[in-house]
């Protein structure tokens, strides 16, 4: 019985999120009921989930994580495709939305769905998703990020001060970082630099570690590198209006349950065709890198794809 049972253990595999060798796509949901972090697989045709999955002799278990770091973590419940709508409809539906509790103007509320969708294919886009929030204030940078935290795939809301704590995230779960209050100190631009490139690895106290990951930060100044700007969408929050509703927990729930499920949908939907798609970012100098990650999360409609390109060119020729 021992023997067996060691056994049985060695042939438990934590997975974080893989696609394996026969195209069979894994990623980790929460119960809804128990709030236990399980296993989805989507074969292309069903889904499966439970607190284990089993394919190919081998049974995938959720990874090891400290639990507070799990239970800050955003995840969606069960789903599958069909609960995604039309790629344009549900880009209109997550700007719609948004426009509820700020006061963007229309395109930099596009520019945040952009941000949104590209967290959901980070793993498999070209580059890492890098939005710039300049707030007027620090609350009104808390309000927004606690409503990009309900949208993003993986999101992670950590306040400003957890900077020298970052190199300790378990990111091999490709969280999406969501810095509240950060300020662009050189700390914080090594982190930065170190999470944008994809594969690179970086040694801190004698360990090497991947970094990568989506981000978004809200800070009270601009990002004055000019290497990281070239990586990052920088969008003004104008100032909170006091007639705008007020994002509720019971809000917040809603909100979560609907687009958790309505993305992740999307991502089951489209992962396999990144990086097919023929995306015409000529012209854009600098840099085309960005306007190409940004796209490349756009999948299932041309128009809102080929307009991240033309967005991005407007925004920089301003800045310039």
């Amino acid at each position: 019985m021992g023997i067996l049972s060691s056994r049985a253990l060695m042939d438990r595999t934590p997975t974080a999120g893989e696609v394996l060798s026969n195209g069979v796509l894994l990623d980790l949901v929460r119960d809804p009921g128990t709030s236990q972090v399980g296993v989805l697989a989507w074969t292309g045709t069903e889904t499966k989930v439970g607190p284990e999955i089993k394919f190919a002799g081998k049974t995938y278990i959720p990874p090891s994580v400290d639990p507070a770091v799990l239970a800050a973590l955003q995840l969606p419940s069960y789903c599958g495709p069909s609960t995604a709508p039309p790629t344009r409809e549900l880009f209109h539906d997550v700007c719609g939305q948004l426009s509820q509790f700020t006061a963007l103007p229309q395109g930099s509320l596009r520019q945040v769905a952009y941000f949104i969708f590209a967290t959901w294919l980070a793993d498999c886009i070209p580059g890492a998703p890098f939005l710039w929030v300049a707030a007027p204030s620090a609350a009104d940078g808390s309000e927004f990020l606690r409503l990009l935290a309900l949208f993003c795939r993986r999101s992670l809301l950590l306040s400003a001060d957890s900077t020298a704590g970052l190199w300790t995230l378990p990111m091999f779960l490709r969280p999406t970082l969501l810095l509240d209050g950060a300020e662009p100190t050189a700390a914080m631009q090594e982190f930065l630099h170190a999470s944008n490139g994809k594969g690179i690895h970086s040694v801190k106290r004698g360990q090497a570690a991947d970094l990568y990951c989506a981000k978004a930060i809200c800070s009270q100044d601009w990002l004055r590198d000019p290497a990281l700007a070239n990586f990052a969408l920088q969008i003004s929050l104008p100032p909170r209006p006091a007639q705008l509703p007020a994002l509720t927990e019971e809000a917040s729930i809603a909100i979560a349950k609907t687009f958790q499920a309505k993305l992740f949908g999307y991502r089951l939907a489209h992962f396999q065709q990144v990086g097919t798609a023929d995306i015409d970012v000529q012209g854009l100098t600098p840099p085309q890198g960005l306007a190409r990650s940004m796209a490349a999360g756009i999948l299932g409609d041309e128009k809102p794809q080929s307009e991240v390109a033309t967005r991005e060119k407007r925004a920089r020729k301003w800045r310039s």
